[in-house]
Formats: structure tokens, C-alpha cells, sequence
């Protein structure tokens, strides 16, 4: 399984064509094609995070439709972007990751538990979080949202990412 994380192209490379030459030349492996939200990461930490600036969120989400046109087995948009994604048409539409990325912190359990329903309402395949962890609580709230995720109902499958040094 392979991610291509299409924010992080250099500004010269996020194009259409670029998008087809990566993906036709990617071994024969699953493929997510994803795209962050750049608005989502700190100002500060954006460089280290790979964001590149200058592209609106309508221009990168172009992007990958181009990528789900040439076929990828999944998809990933974060949360804020999904409701400005539509593929209209029969065309084959790809496993959805939506996803929720918090580079600040990671808010309280019954916020994560809002997050989760929301992104589910959004008709995800799958749903990935992921947070600053600085504290045991953090780590114990993205534990427990997976604990209760299955209580939800039309639960997906649920990716928990906690980041930071804890």
C-alpha cells in the first residue's frame, strides 16, 4: 500500500500532468492518493509537515480527481475538504478515507465523538484521526474514541494516529 500525499509536491509540479506520470509510474501496489488541508498545520510547523503554499483547496482537490479518474484504490480528503468533492457521473469511485488532522492538539472525547459522527454522516469507507498527543489524557481519549467508535451507528473502519513524543 502506497500513499501519494500530493500536497507535498513542489509548487512547479501540481499539475495534472505530474499527478498522471506519478501514478502511472507507481509500481502496481494499492494506492491512496491524499491531499491535506494546508490551513489544518500550524504556520510554523508547515515546511517540516511537507505543505507546499500556493494552491487553493478547489485546485488541489482537482488534482486528485485526476487521480481517482486514472483509477487509485483510495482516496483521502480531510473532513473540511469533502464537501466541495463531488466525481458526479458512473465513474468508478475509489474506497474514501475522510479524515480529521489536528497538528495543535487533540480535543476532548466527546469532541473526537462529534468529529467521528460527522465524518461518518459524510459517507466515509473509512475514517482516520489524527492529533498532537502531549499528555496521558490525550493518548486515553483517541484510545477510548476507538473503544466506542463501535457504538456509533454506520460505524467504518477507524485509523487512530496520535503524534508527539508521548
Amino acid at each position: 500500500l502506497l500513499e501519494l500525499r500530493l500536497d507535498c509536491l513542489e509548487p512547479q509540479y501540481l499539475n495534472v500532468e505530474t499527478v498522471d506520470t506519478l501514478i502511472r509510474g507507481l509500481p502496481n501496489y494499492p494506492l491512496i492518493a491524499s491531499i491535506r488541508n494546508i490551513s489544518s498545520v500550524p504556520e510554523n510547523r508547515r515546511n517540516e509537515e511537507g505543505f507546499r503554499s500556493g494552491k487553493h483547496d478547489l485546485d488541489r482537490i482537482a488534482l486528485l480527481r485526476r487521480a481517482v479518474e486514472l483509477e487509485v484504490q483510495y482516496f483521502e480528503l480531510e473532513h473540511q475538504l469533502r464537501r466541495n468533492f463531488f466525481l458526479g457521473g458512473d465513474r468508478r469511485i475509489p474506497q474514501t478515507i475522510i479524515s480529521y488532522y489536528n497538528a495543535k492538539e487533540t480535543p476532548p472525547i466527546n469532541e473526537l465523538g462529534r468529529i467521528y459522527e460527522e465524518i461518518l454522516k459524510q459517507g466515509a469507507d473509512s475514517v482516520k484521526i489524527e492529533t498532537l498527543v502531549r499528555t496521558q489524557k490525550d493518548r486515553e481519549n483517541l484510545l477510548t474514541l476507538m473503544e466506542e467508535s463501535f457504538q456509533f451507528e454506520n460505524t467504518r473502519p477507524l485509523t487512530v494516529v496520535g503524534r508527539g513524543k508521548l
